[in-house]
């Protein structure tokens, strides 16, 4: 879980042109208590919505510059995104099936996005701040004749 959060502060900090870089994976375990990392994902988390709040379809071709050890990296910012969302999911399955071998019960990763399980996301929605309005504006709702 600290590697997924790692890597979240590099892509979030490349995508708000920020200068932390490599600086990101400076420890390999930077909140070994649970508490911590809960505490530093929800931040990141926080920061990348906010980040994607402000798109506008014109921003999403924009460069994106990332730091690797060799060379600096230009890709376009709806491909990092891609990438990023990517790696958040890939990894999260990880722990989550390694969870589900221990006698801890996982927790809910599928997302229920359809219109009609409003209620199985509402906890989560009301956790986070969110309002089914916002997230799924006029033009994302079920159209009935």
């Amino acid at each position: 879980m600290n590697h997924i959060l790692i890597v979240d502060w590099y892509y979030v900090d490349a995508l708000e042109a920020g200068r932390l870089g490599l600086g990101a994976s400076e420890q390999d375990v930077p909140c070994p208590r649970l508490a911590d990392l809960a505490r530093e994902q929800r931040a990141v988390d926080a920061r990348l919505i906010a980040f994607c709040d402000r798109l506008e379809a014109a921003s999403l071709g924009q460069p994106v510059h990332m730091d690797r050890r060799t060379h600096v990296q230009t890709d376009r910012v709806d491909r990092v995104l891609m990438h990023l969302f990517n790696h958040q999911t890939h990894h999260r399955g990880q722990a989550h099936a390694m969870v589900a071998g221990t006698r801890v019960k996982p927790p809910q990763l599928d997302e229920f996005f359809m219109e009609g399980e409003t209620h199985r996301r509402a906890d989560d929605f009301e956790a986070l701040g969110f309002d089914e309005d916002v997230v799924w504006p006029h033009g994302a709702r079920l159209v009935t004749p």
